[in-house]
């Protein structure tokens, strides 16, 4: 082992891992240059729903909406500054190693240094905690919305999202707290580590595909459902706004799947994507909203249960076909 193992910042692996070019130069560039190119696409994207936003009729929904997702964005925002400064600073590090830079690096492991870092991780954590779990509340707002406002069907998400982020907080403390104080750390505990790491994004994982899933579902089943009382041309809408929710899904997982594998794999450290997940946490949700403004949008006028026993339901795309609403339904705004 190398003698600078017990000196070394928060390893997730061996440091010897950690000593060639593709983990001190290639990897942190590439990712660092994604986080800032995804970060370029999602402040325009945000300034176009804001947009959007403001163009419909104020209501809790769409007041909801601007709040989640401008705090969603204040957090990626600080992200970008605390991720590529862990980054470069981890990246830094193992260069002073290998360019036997002595000084800089003992300045790297000082009390002060660690001290530094140790609030580099935490903060980036935090953030991307807080990120994932407002994510998750704006996905599970419309499950809640489009399935009828329907409580039975989001208590299930609601306890596994729960649950999920105790989780995450409980292993971001852990290792946080542990990982800079084991002077004596094994390979051991730093494969652990990342596991346990590993086993929250794979929660995310199977939590976001279900809750995708439901959205989608629910909009592709109230199209065959009302396909005796629509046109083609609206059904044909419904099943578009379904494939909206899936592809804008789709922008959070090819980021957290992939995160996985490069996080639990000591062939990949260096290439940590972590700082592109709140990026992509807060792209997929905004998306949808910038897509729905450009003429796709949905609204239920169902009460909960019409499409069960059978009674007319009157479900228009407010855009594109223009609709009398339902005398006993009521409007709302799904995106």
């Amino acid at each position: 082992m190398s003698p600078y193992q017990t000196d070394s910042l928060n390893l997730a692996f061996p440091l010897e891992s950690h000593l060639n070019v593709s983990s001190i130069l290639f990897g942190p560039a590439i990712v660092v240059a994604l986080q800032f190119f995804l970060y370029g696409v999602y402040l325009m994207l945000y300034l176009s729903c804001l947009s959007v936003l403001k163009r419909q009729v104020s209501t809790k929904a769409s007041r909801f909406h601007v709040i989640s997702l401008s705090i969603l964005f204040g957090l990626a925002s600080a992200s970008v500054v605390f991720e590529t400064a862990r980054t470069l600073r981890d990246a830094a590090y193992y260069f002073s190693i290998i360019s036997d830079n002595k000084q800089y690096m003992m300045d790297l492991i000082s009390p002060e240094g660690k001290l530094v870092q140790n609030a580099l991780d935490g903060t980036a954590a935090v953030l991307y905690l807080i990120g994932n779990i407002i994510a998750d509340m704006i996905l599970i707002f419309r499950c809640y919305i489009i399935w009828g406002h329907r409580k039975s069907i989001v208590v299930g998400p609601i306890v596994a999202c729960t649950l999920s982020n105790l989780y995450g907080t409980a292993c971001t403390i852990i290792i946080t707290a542990k990982g800079p104080k084991t002077q004596d750390a094994g390979p051991e505990w730093f494969q652990l580590s990342h596991i346990m790491m590993g086993i929250y994004m794979l929660i995310n994982i199977v939590i976001t595909i279900f809750l995708i899933a439901l959205v989608a579902g629910r909009i592709y089943w109230i199209s065959r459902r009302a396909s005796s009382t629509t046109s083609a041309r609206s059904r044909k809408r419904f099943n578009t706004i379904a494939a909206i929710v899936l592809e804008s899904g789709l922008v959070y997982l090819i980021v957290l799947i992939p995160n996985v594998a490069f996080n639990t794999s000591e062939a990949l450290v260096g290439w940590d994507l972590t700082p592109l997940m709140i990026q992509a946490a807060g792209i997929a949700p905004t998306l949808i909203i910038v897509r729905s403004g450009k003429g796709i949008s949905v609204e239920d006028h169902e009460e909960p249960g019409d499409l069960e026993t059978g009674e007319t339901t009157d479900v228009n795309l407010s855009t594109w076909v223009d609709t009398t609403a339902s005398s006993q339904g009521r409007s709302v705004t799904d995106f």
